[in-house]
């Protein structure tokens, strides 16, 4: 729609939405009333009530909130675990393996308001089938979910793509190699999901973690 004007628009089959009369052509006995949002009394709804649990991270790049055909939400979120006395005696950074775990976590609801954290089987933690997605103490330190559901996909258990970063086990920023990088994984519903057998190299734009363009390594 770049160079044209608003009398120009092309609408085609697309759904548009009505925020102001930019679209409408004319209006008769219609007067558009905007209502004020009311924040939710029993906030939050996700909380921290699991044992495998320390800081839900809604920040920045963090977490995916979609909506399925059939109305009910999902979401992806980012567990952090920090050992603040280590950080301050041993220093280093947040992403350290050393300082902190990071995990990939889902919940699901029906309503968007009351929210249940299934039990995966992907990972266990004690005695505890967590909701855990992405993330262990084999795998490494995953965070930033980045979720797409792929339509033009033909195969049907990858029509959902995730890119991540993962700093696997023994990971430092200060090493000259620290070895954390962009990982691919798929899914044919966004919640369960395996890891590609390829890493992603990904090529950085003004030492801005995450500015990137993706291209595929010829090594693992």
């Amino acid at each position: 729609m770049f160079g044209l004007d608003f009398t120009e628009l092309i609408i085609g089959e697309q759904p548009q939405y009505f925020f102001d009369s930019g679209l409408i052509e004319e209006i008769q006995n219609i007067r558009r009333t905007l209502h004020t949002p009311r924040q939710l009394a029993r906030n939050p709804v996700l909380e921290l009530d699991r044992p495998w649990e320390h800081f839900t991270n809604f920040g920045a790049d963090d977490w995916a909130l979609w909506r399925d055909d059939g109305g009910g939400f999902h979401c992806l979120y980012t567990d952090m675990a920090l050992d603040r006395e280590k950080l301050a005696r041993e220093g280093g950074t947040l992403i350290d393996w050393h300082i902190s775990r990071f995990r990939v976590m889902y919940a699901r609801s029906a309503d968007g308001l009351d929210w249940e954290k299934p039990a995966m089987g992907t990972v266990h933690e004690g005695r505890h089938n967590t909701n855990i997605v992405l993330g262990s103490e084999t795998y490494g330190n995953v965070w930033g979910p980045a979720v797409l559901d792929d339509p033009l996909e033909q195969d049907p258990a990858r029509r959902c793509k995730m890119l991540y970063e993962l700093g696997a086990p023994g990971f430092r920023v200060e090493d000259a190699t620290p070895g954390a990088h962009i990982r691919l994984a798929y899914s044919s519903d966004g919640v369960l999901w395996t890891s590609a057998d390829r890493r992603l190299r990904c090529v950085m734009r003004n030492a801005e973690l995450y500015s990137f363009t993706v291209k595929r390594s010829s090594n693992q």
